[in-house]
């Protein structure tokens, strides 16, 4: 699968995160950047598998920017840019909830 690199600006903090959306990217983000938690935060899952952006994202794309929207949705299997977010969105959710498992898990385990 290819990986598409998107420039993520979050509006209101002028924070920005390289992202390839098939795997975020990490090393390439800046001091001032937003993290994948971050952008994750932006999204809420609805009980249909659809993601709605709950804080508008601007996305600096090759074509020019394209802000998505507070209340924009992403189903599962449509494309965005040539992804398909939700799927993205749910990989990085669960990725999220493993590390955080794993850490409460070292956690009680150096208690």
């Amino acid at each position: 699968m290819a990986l598409r690199l998107l420039h993520l600006v979050g509006e209101e903090e002028g924070r920005s995160c390289l992202c390839a959306l098939s795997g975020l990217s990490g090393s390439k983000r800046g001091s001032n950047s937003m993290s994948e938690a971050e952008f994750l935060s932006r999204f809420r899952r609805e009980p249909t598998g659809a993601w709605a952006c709950i804080k508008p994202i601007k996305i600096d794309a090759p074509g020019g920017p394209v802000i998505i929207g507070q209340g924009d949705n992403f189903s599962p299997g449509v494309l965005f840019m040539g992804l398909d977010l939700a799927k993205e969105l749910d990989q990085m959710a669960a990725k999220q909830r493993v590390a955080s498992k794993l850490a409460g898990e070292a956690f009680s385990t150096a208690a």
